[in-house]
């Protein structure tokens, strides 16, 4: 299979935007996920790469990157829901892991079958969990701040880890509404 990798702009494919859309808002909760306003202020960040895995015509995946000098952050990967399971997530997962940059990801921790699940994939395509304390501020309004697990495609420093969590703060966060004071040691337990 080779997936074709389509940028998700309302004026270049505005079908394909509108699958993508509909997409994310299905496969995440309000609190993982930004207003349809937030996101559209996000595609004008340069860092901010929308793509969707597209066969013939045909919208398989969201993949929403941030693209940076020092690392590729997968933010959201969602795959159709009747082709998950069947391989397509991990064929392009390992196109997009075919880089030598820092490749980096945040999941839930695996406290849950569906977790353990989904840790074990991105084991199995070389992501190792990283020993670092983190989690996700709410994308819409007072959600609840969530424990996640950062995995990569290689160990992390302490320095590496930080410098990852305060681009979440200084840029991704941007495009959301949480609006609290954003102090990396006390929001990150450091």
């Amino acid at each position: 299979m080779v997936v074709k990798r389509t940028i998700l702009e309302p004026t270049a494919v505005p079908k394909m935007f509108e699958a993508s859309f509909a997409l994310y808002e299905a496969s995440f909760p309000p609190n993982e996920r930004r207003t349809r306003d937030d996101h559209l202020r996000a595609l004008q960040d340069a860092d901010f790469v929308p793509l969707g895995a597209v066969e013939d015509g045909r919208l398989l995946a969201d993949v929403f990157l941030w693209k940076t000098d020092g690392f590729v952050y997968l933010e959201h990967f969602a795959v159709q829901p009747e082709l998950r399971s069947h391989g397509t997530g991990g064929k392009i997962l390992e196109q997009l892991l075919d880089t030598q940059q820092l490749f980096l990801l945040e999941i839930e921790p695996p406290e849950s079958p569906l977790t353990c699940r989904r840790k074990r994939f991105y084991e199995r395509h070389g992501l190792q969990a990283q020993p670092y304390a983190h989690v996700q501020l709410p994308f819409q309004g007072d959600g609840p701040i969530v424990p996640l697990v950062i995995m990569a495609n290689r160990a992390l420093s302490l320095a590496q880890c930080r410098a990852f969590q305060q681009y979440l703060l200084d840029r991704v966060v941007a495009y959301t509404q949480y609006r609290k004071t954003l102090d990396i040691a006390a929001i990150f337990g450091i």
